[in-house]
């Protein structure tokens, strides 16, 4: 599997959108850290919870051995659980294939507001832990080159945020810290759901939007996508699976 390309993205988003649905997508069995509760209405996979602290689970909680089928979840109110959770990853010694953080900007305010009900808070904590996330979420990356157990797909999951005004706006991942600045240059893909509509349907479907167009923060640095599979840029229905399959199939030249 050396020569398999693996994924790595930050896929940002209005709530409700359609983003703890293409996490789930991922090639299981999937570990998701769920910060907001999406994880309950989770449609394909069978889900197993865990603490994200004694070992890892190897069978679902029918008994049966994880497969590709299985999602286990782990539930967060704040940071502490996320870095034991990262421990067992980047050990290796856990049978999962893909890494999804449900959302990011869920985890981070919970982490705040976990600090500020400390009696006697030095506010110079929480600088220290966005410094701490920073690193964190570059040990996420780093899992799809893990030398024992490598992942198939990190996918960070954002909400969006608008910023600027007027003609200058941007819709961009909603972060805090370092990682306004950094956290899109870690990872392949930054993508952007929003809904698509059709004259076909009443109701919209979504669609993915992974090249940077204006008030858009996204883009694709595997260029496999936009050059050959999706040249506007825009992405229908996106499964993540399938995105793993297209980066991984050979082009005639």
């Amino acid at each position: 599997m050396n020569d398999f390309l693996r994924l790595g993205a930050v896929i940002h988003g209005t709530p409700k959108i359609g983003k703890s649905w293409l996490g789930e997508s991922c090639p299981g069995p999937v570990l998701i850290i769920d910060g907001e509760g999406s994880t309950d209405f989770l449609r394909r996979k069978t889900v197993t919870y865990w603490d994200g602290i004694n070992t890892p689970p190897t069978v679902n909680k029918d008994g049966q051995p994880l497969g590709v089928d299985d999602a286990v979840v782990v539930k967060v109110l704040d940071w502490s659980p996320v870095l034991s959770v990262t421990d067992w990853l980047a050990s290796g010694k856990h049978p999962f294939r893909s890494f999804v953080v449900d959302t990011l900007t869920e985890i981070q305010k919970k982490a705040k507001r976990a600090i500020d009900a400390r009696p006697f808070t030095d506010q110079r904590q929480w600088g220290q832990l966005l410094d701490d996330m920073e690193t964190t979420v570059r040990r996420w990356r780093d899992l799809l080159d893990h030398p024992v157990n490598p992942l198939f797909a990190v996918i960070v999951l954002v909400q969006t945020v608008e910023t600027g005004k007027d003609d200058n706006t941007l819709q961009r991942p909603d972060v805090q810290g370092q990682l306004k600045r950094s956290l899109g240059s870690f990872f392949d893909i930054v993508g952007y759901m929003r809904p698509r509509y059709s004259a076909d349907s009443p109701l919209p479907t979504r669609e993915m939007v992974v090249a940077p167009y204006p008030g858009i923060e996204a883009g694709d640095r595997t260029d496999v996508l936009t050059s050959i599979h999706y040249p506007g840029g825009v992405i229908p229905n996106p499964d993540i699976t399938e995105l793993l399959r297209l980066i991984n199939t050979k082009v005639a030249a």
